[in-house]
């Protein structure tokens, strides 16, 4: 159902809240489910990539470490796992190397997806 924008307009607005696309929209995935589906869709067979980013040590010297967080992404990757998603887990990354792995994600993988 449209929603008011409040300028009198009843028009949906995408997954971001914008009424026309403020980014490149050849760069971003078509999505196996709707903006206002309540589940993700669990029945294609590929569920598709989890990347899962564990920082406990920093390299700003201001910031703690920060316990625990092996024991939270272990048990995140055994949840997606057993969801069925394949999961890549990186632990304690720099900025560039978070970076060089998150533009490397952004390419389209559709056949191994079955939508």
């Amino acid at each position: 159902m449209a929603e008011s924008n409040g300028h009198g307009s009843r028009d949906v607005g995408d997954v971001f809240g914008f009424r026309k696309a403020a980014y490149d929209t050849k760069t971003v995935a078509q999505m196996p489910v709707l903006p206002r589906d309540m589940y993700y869709n669990m029945t294609h067979k590929n569920r598709g990539q989890a990347i899962i980013f564990n920082h406990e040590h920093f390299n700003i010297d201001k910031l703690k470490a920060r316990t625990g967080t092996e024991v939270d992404a272990k048990n995140l990757e055994a949840t997606l796992i057993s969801f069925g998603f394949e999961v890549q887990m990186y632990h304690n990354l720099d900025y560039r190397s978070l970076k060089r792995i998150v533009d490397k994600g952004k390419g389209p993988r559709y056949e191994l997806i079955n939508w």
